[in-house]
């Protein structure tokens, strides 16, 4: 009993919506190939958001972190497309905590519609030596994920991990060890991705 209670609240799913198809890709280059000092990762996502009762308002969580000595602000990000079904999105509600200040989450309310179309695309630059790390999680469960990663920093190793559990993606395309050298990688999911899990990307210079 003592087992299932602890299951069940590790477990238990109390939101509204859950995603019926992802595909994330992303392009990890260089801001400056001479210096080789700040990464630039190029992401796109598109998914399908599926609400369980449409008459009800849900939302879409972009949920933003950084390494707490380096803070938000060591990144820079540039929005280049960002729509739902569509139609640009209303503004979100951007909240951060004082306990976690290297957390923010921007909350787009939903309601009204069958399904959810999402789109964004954005690019984010750092400085390597501070933050050599990047983690994507999901917030909802998943139906079925694709990730896309391609590698066109030279003189740069990713080393791809799952996050929430062994094995939650499989390798279908290019570099199957889930160490990249200016390859690419295609991985999906083995089945449903719960909330939490996810990929993290480990960035390693190999010389300048």
């Amino acid at each position: 009993d003592k087992l299932s209670e602890a299951v069940s609240k590790r477990f238990s799913y109390d939101k509204r919506a859950y995603i019926k198809t992802m595909k994330l890709v992303f392009t990890i280059e260089w801001n400056d190939p001479s210096t080789k000092t700040e990464i630039v990762k190029k992401e796109r996502l598109r998914f399908t958001q599926i609400p369980f009762v449409p008459s009800l308002a849900s939302e879409w969580q972009c949920v933003r972190t950084a390494e707490a000595h380096v803070g938000l602000g060591g990144y820079q990000r540039v929005i280049k497309t960002l729509t739902i079904n569509g139609e640009p999105p209303p503004q979100p509600v951007v909240t951060t905590l004082p306990q976690t200040p290297h957390k923010e989450t921007l909350t787009y309310a939903l309601k009204g519609a069958q399904e959810y179309s999402i789109v964004e695309e954005e690019h984010v630059t750092w400085n390597l030596d501070a933050d050599p790390s990047w983690i994507r999680n999901l917030s909802l469960v998943a139906e079925k994920v694709e990730i896309e990663i391609h590698n066109k920093a030279e003189g740069l190793m990713i080393v791809v991990l799952d996050v929430g559990g062994d094995d939650c993606f499989e390798v279908v395309e290019g570099a199957k060890d889930g160490v990249m050298f200016e390859q690419h990688s295609v991985r999906e999911s083995r089945g449903v991705v719960l909330p939490d899990q996810g990929l993290q990307l480990i960035f390693i210079r190999t010389h300048r």
